[in-house]
């Protein structure tokens, strides 16, 4: 096995393992055991801090790049080791207890099979050249004016329009993005079919296959 490399980035995530409380540590554990099929992997993270109470940790991320570590030919007790070698480089000069670490990577490795789940589903998302994050919609009323403008007569009417602003926010290449579309309400109604549609056939899915499958929410 090649000698394994803690990211810089990632040595704070290891360093609030090695310094959890046993208690906090053991929620931990308990809480990874227990990641049901309805768990979302966008609140992972966030339910891990709520659980020790610390909104700051990068614990999760390193659970998570702990995950294609392990091979059919890796040993998890050398690669637990190569980890704390490296944690042990990083942190030269510094105190901390690598025992302490070892061990815990060592509970995490023989505990994680859920959180392997969600690291597959996830690189499948991510498969995709474009993964959704989040939209909204916002409702405008346009005036539409005469040319030049002029201020309307007695009992004249503004003409206008309804203008609905579309924003989606994805992911491409690891990278934030916006892309904004206009719709009436037209587009609206057949948005919401095609959703609508999308749904009822997930449903169908989990109808035909939910007895012999373990279909996950993302």
């Amino acid at each position: 096995m090649s000698k394994l490399t803690i990211p810089d980035e990632l040595i704070i995530g290891f360093k609030n393992i090695e310094e959890l409380s046993e208690t906090a540590f053991d929620k931990i554990i308990e809480l990874v055991k227990g990641l049901s099929d309805d768990f979302s992997s966008k609140n992972f993270a966030n339910a891990i801090n709520a659980t020790i109470g610390n909104s700051d940790s990068r614990i999760a991320e390193v659970l998570l790049s702990l995950v294609p570590l392990v091979t059919d030919n890796s040993s998890k007790a050398d690669i637990a080791e190569e980890l704390v070698n490296s944690y042990r480089n990083k942190r030269e000069g510094e105190s901390f207890n690598d025992k302490i670490l070892l061990e815990r990577l060592q509970v995490i490795f023989e505990n994680n099979d859920q959180v392997v789940v969600m690291y597959k589903i996830n690189k499948l998302i991510a498969e995709n050249a474009n993964t959704y994050r989040e939209s909204d919609i916002i409702t405008d009323l346009r005036l539409v004016f005469n040319e030049p403008p002029n201020i309307p007569k007695e009992n004249q009417r503004r003409t206008a329009i309804i203008i609905h602003r579309l924003k989606m926010g994805y992911f491409k290449s690891g990278n934030y993005k916006e892309v904004f579309f206009s719709l009436d309400r037209n587009d609206l109604v057949s948005l919401k079919s095609v959703i609508e549609r999308a749904l009822l056939k997930e449903d169908c899915i989990k109808s035909d296959y939910s007895s012999s499958i373990d279909i996950y929410n993302i």
